[in-house]
């Protein structure tokens, strides 16, 4: 992860305290590639934690697929389930879900 070697060189640099600044971060993702150290990283170092879905299950694997064409939401709905449990901040405040189509079932998602 790029943004991992770079995201430790920001907090409390120089620059940071001579400026009076804090630097925050979020982190956005389509989910294929979490894994246990991106949560753990993430729950570590980003304010902020975005998971990006295109809505229900037959949505979604309609506009997002892999290389041979299979959908990705059964691939990345329990990771995004084990990130928003492994989140030790307040989930509901460092964690946003954002879909392309307007979904009903968000209240049950994580359930």
């Amino acid at each position: 992860m790029i943004i991992a070697s770079s995201n430790g060189y920001s907090h409390e640099t120089p620059v940071e305290k001579q400026h009076g600044k804090n630097f925050r971060f979020t982190l956005t993702t389509n989910g294929v590639l979490i894994d246990d150290d991106v949560i753990d990283f993430a729950n570590r170092e980003m304010s902020n934690v975005v998971l990006s879905l295109d809505g229900r299950k037959e949505i979604n694997d309609l506009k997002r697929v892999d290389y041979a064409g299979n959908g990705s939401y059964d691939i990345i709905v329990p990771k995004f389930k084990k990130i928003y449990n492994f989140l030790q901040m307040h989930p509901e405040e460092k964690l946003k879900i954002e879909e392309q189509e307007k979904v009903d079932h968000l209240e049950k998602f994580f359930e």
